[in-house]
């Protein structure tokens, strides 16, 4: 007997199944059992296709919900199209946070419209410690540099004790710098912006994702604004041997996001912060992050890497703590991939290749939380792990 679509196995089956049988139960129920074990072995592979497919679709569907109702995890974010001016995406862009050092930019403007000597030896002195968070510095005390060189590595490695310094360097000291400051701010319409020091450690320091972005315009006015603040590394020469400062976001080691001015900043009370300017296709966005969660995730690796993420191996617990004094989380590389798929949910066409992957392990490389949230556009229900940077 030879029934099409059967094994061999199970034909075996169905003979024995028949000799046993054949002269018990009337031969219209084997005739049954034979049909009903063919149907089972020609349409079970359709069926499990079926189903496979069925649980693709309902998967594809779940990710397609995902990213279409985007959830950002940071307190505050902003994403505007510098082309058109239209505002892609906002997120209580309109009340005013703690910004940390993303201070630092109008740091860098009150000192450029000054018109300073930009070879002038300043020297680092007691009042330019932080007395407030008690931050680690590598410039010590007595250390000399050219006001050149103290905005720069402020700029490009967010260095607090180099921002204090040109600010106590300036006509009329520290106090008359802040208060410039705050008139800059007011001047450029920032209404919910107040500034009490110019390093951002204090949480006094506010401002909404709206008035960052008019500030962040205004600095990109500025060529050694934008250089300093894009370079990968530099050297000084405080003494008797080389400081190397390496970029505090590791986003600018990928060619691909074509960075033209960025700035990050963390502190407890502000979270994780990102001021990005970035450039893809034809386009040019503003990005503004505010309050990006500190802890690091502790979900699964599989569902890490689908939401934009990747744990870096490091010494440690998940979540320990690199540096007592400045509290820097274990630190996460977000792919470029996730990026992309945050543009195209807000109608861009990317086209961005993750290339920060090959980069060489740096210790200010990375792209820690406090750029994360440039690609929370995943849902938080299933574990909030975004780039919440």
């Amino acid at each position: 007997m030879h029934s099409a679509g059967l094994r061999d196995g199970q034909q075996m089956s169905i003979t024995l199944f028949i000799q046993r049988v054949r002269y018990d139960i009337p031969l219209y129920k084997v005739r049954l059992r034979i049909t009903m074990l063919r149907i089972n072995s020609v349409y079970r592979g359709y069926i499990r296709l079926s189903l496979l497919l069925l649980g693709f679709v309902i998967s594809s569907l779940s990710q397609a919900q995902m990213i279409s109702r985007p959830s950002v995890q940071s307190r505050s974010a902003l994403v505007i199209d510098q082309n058109t001016g239209k505002i892609l995406f906002e997120k209580n862009a309109r009340q005013a946070y703690p910004i940390a050092s993303l201070s630092k930019l109008m740091t860098a403007v009150v000192v450029m419209e000054s018109k300073p000597k930009l070879e002038q030896k300043i020297e680092v002195r007691p009042d330019d410690r932080d007395v407030l968070k008690r931050t680690h510095s590598r410039l010590t005390i007595g250390s000399v540099l050219t006001r050149r060189d103290m905005l720069h590595i402020a700029l490009m490695s967010s260095e607090n004790r180099a921002a204090s310094a040109l600010s106590r360097a300036y006509p009329g000291g520290r106090a008359a710098f802040v208060k410039h400051m705050n008139q800059k701010a007011r001047q450029l319409g920032m209404r919910q912006t107040h500034f009490n020091d110019p390093t951002g450690l204090t949480p006094r320091n506010t401002a909404s994702a709206f008035d960052l972005s008019r500030m962040f315009n205004y600095a990109y006015r500025f060529p050694l604004i934008r250089q300093f603040s894009v370079d990968k590394t530099y050297t000084v020469y405080p003494g008797d041997r080389p400081l190397v400062y390496r970029n505090s976001n590791g986003l600018i080691n990928n060619p691909s996001w074509h960075i033209e001015l960025q700035k990050t900043g963390f502190t407890d009370e502000a979270g994780h912060c990102l001021l990005i300017r970035t450039t893809s296709g034809r386009h040019t966005y503003l990005i503004v992050i505010m309050g990006g969660p500190a802890p690091i995730p502790t979900t699964p690796m599989p569902f890490i890497s689908r939401t934009g993420c990747r744990i870096l191996p490091k010494a440690g617990k998940p979540g320990c703590k690199l540096r007592k004094a400045t509290s820097r989380p274990t630190l996460v590389r977000p792919t470029v991939q996730g990026f992309t798929h945050f543009l195209r949910d807000l109608g861009i066409n990317a086209s961005l290749r993750d290339g920060a992957q090959q980069q060489p392990r740096q210790p200010y490389g990375f792209v820690r939380f406090d750029a994360i949230a440039v690609g929370a556009v995943f849902n938080a229900a299933q574990g909030g792990i975004i780039f919440r940077q």
